[in-house]
């Protein structure tokens, strides 16, 4: 009796685990570029990017945005966060931040929400490299949190499905009319 609960525990689950990495109809998935920016200057802490490839360090400065490439990072390695320390407790966390993928933060450490390094684009999109920019948003000591800016997208092409949209909205009534007043004048004609 195990053995056919676990089979159809498998047999049950393969499909969800196989979707969980499969893009939708009609989309395809593309590296993403991460571009971070920063209003204020926070010398006084160091910040990494933090993914099952380990530790990068981040250079973010108000004067210059930070640009992580998303080439290269396939399966969980395309995911990950930032993670921020106080530059005097570097020595002391350096190796917690480098397990910090595995392992529980250690008091101290702040983490971002996971970023995805590839972007689902849909199939009239004929980008090879999505950039998404994000604003750093830190309270020493209390959060650390990434605002979506947008991403080099190119608005004519979203424009130009939405005029595609409107324009079969309205075939497609024009021809309904057309065709309940056709029904219509049989039916007359057939009572007649």
């Amino acid at each position: 009796m195990g053995l056919r609960f676990g089979i159809a525990l498998i047999l049950l689950a393969a499909p969800a685990v196989v979707r969980a990495d499969v893009v939708s109809p009609g989309r395809s998935r593309v590296p993403c570029d991460i571009i971070i920016e920063v209003e204020t200057d926070y010398s006084g802490y160091r910040f990494w990017l933090v993914s099952s490839l380990g530790a990068e360090p981040l250079e973010i400065r108000p004067d210059r945005p930070c640009r992580v490439t998303g080439a290269g990072r396939g399966g969980i390695a395309r995911l990950g966060y930032v993670v921020a320390a106080p530059a005097e407790r570097f020595e002391e966390l350096a190796t917690a931040i480098r397990k910090a993928w595995s392992e529980p933060l250690p008091p101290g450490l702040l983490r971002s929400e996971a970023i995805d390094f590839y972007a689902s684009v849909p199939f009239y999109d004929s980008r090879k490299l999505v950039i998404d920019t994000y604003r750093l948003e830190f309270v020493p000591g209390q959060a650390l949190h990434l605002v979506w800016r947008g991403d080099n997208s190119d608005p004519r092409s979203t424009i130009a499905v939405a005029i595609a949209g409107i324009c079969t909205a309205i075939a497609i009534a024009w021809l309904g009319i057309r065709l309940a007043r056709r029904l219509r004048g049989k039916t007359v004609a057939t009572t007649s």
